[in-house]
């Protein structure tokens, strides 16, 4: 695009983020194998009811595989094996990939089956991002929770049940309580509270607001409910959340990623590595 071999319109530009998330997964995936062949890859066996994993694994693919036109209908049971939570989880979301990536017509994958009609063009909008706003990493990032887990953490009403109502309220402005309810629920102490919330939106602009946020403000307020709900959905425990938050990590120049997701392109890099470790990826 330098050389103006190619134009740099959207098309260059979509097709661009598309072979760049292909290459990632697949350094990813060969990063796997070769730790595999060497002995090297670690199992964290422990008595597992793989029906939870497989459940929790779909459930965070289900957007994605529903704007596409695939439905997914789980009929399962109870089964307590000694395995690997991440691998399960990891084995089943490379299944739904591929029917994801492979079938052109919705069909039934493993023990999944397609019920009820197509999505609606319309329906399937609201089920993703607009690409110009937003890229591919970032959209599978957001599979980890949905909007309702998002809007749960900062206490909206009405609560949204898609992508496009949140960003909706959030271009609106979001209330004032929604940054309060948020930052109680992150940070642990009230010094750490308001320390948390000036950094969002200093104390007296805050009190200078009447009933709602800026639309930028309304924006970190959002990203930090997001990032939040992401590690609470990871660890299934406020508390690991909170803990794995103020931690300073090796990942991230020793900081700790509350800090590091303050920033739109810091909460990319969190979210990236909460899905590296939800879906046992090498990080």
């Amino acid at each position: 695009m330098r050389d103006g071999v190619f134009p740099a319109d959207d098309a260059q530009l979509r097709n661009l983020l598309l072979h760049v998330e292909g290459l990632s997964r697949l350094v990813d995936d060969l990063r796997v194998v070769t730790l595999q062949d060497s002995g090297r890859l670690n199992m964290l066996l422990a008595p597992t009811d793989v029906s939870v994993e497989v459940r929790r694994a779909v459930e965070s693919m289900r957007n994605v595989l529903e704007s596409t036109g695939l439905a997914v209908e789980l009929t399962l049971a109870p089964v307590v094996l000694r395995c690997d939570a991440a691998r399960v989880r990891q084995a089943v979301l490379a299944v739904l990939d591929n029917a994801r990536r492979h079938a052109r017509t919705p069909r039934p994958c493993a023990s999944r089956r397609r019920s009820g009609p197509r999505k609606s063009h319309a329906e399937q909008d609201q089920l993703s991002y607009n690409i110009g706003s937003i890229d591919q990493r970032r959209v599978r990032t957001m599979q980890l929770v949905s909007p309702e887990k998002i809007a749960a953490v900062m206490g909206l009403s009405p609560v949204p049940h898609s992508i496009a109502e949140l960003e909706a309220q959030v271009a609106e402005g979001l209330p004032k309580s929604a940054l309060r309810h948020g930052v109680e629920q992150i940070a642990l102490t009230a010094e750490s509270r308001r320390a948390l919330q000036a950094r969002i939106v200093p104390e007296a602009t805050y009190k200078r607001r009447r009933d709602r946020l800026t639309p930028d403000e309304s924006e970190k307020t959002e990203r930090l409910a997001r990032v939040y709900a992401s590690a609470a959905y990871v660890w299934d425990d406020p508390a690991d959340a909170r803990t794995f938050l103020a931690t300073p990590h090796p990942l991230l120049e020793g900081r700790a990623p509350l800090e590091v997701a303050l920033t739109e392109l810091g909460a990319r890099r969190v979210e990236e590595l909460l899905w590296k470790l939800f879906y046992g990826l090498p990080a």
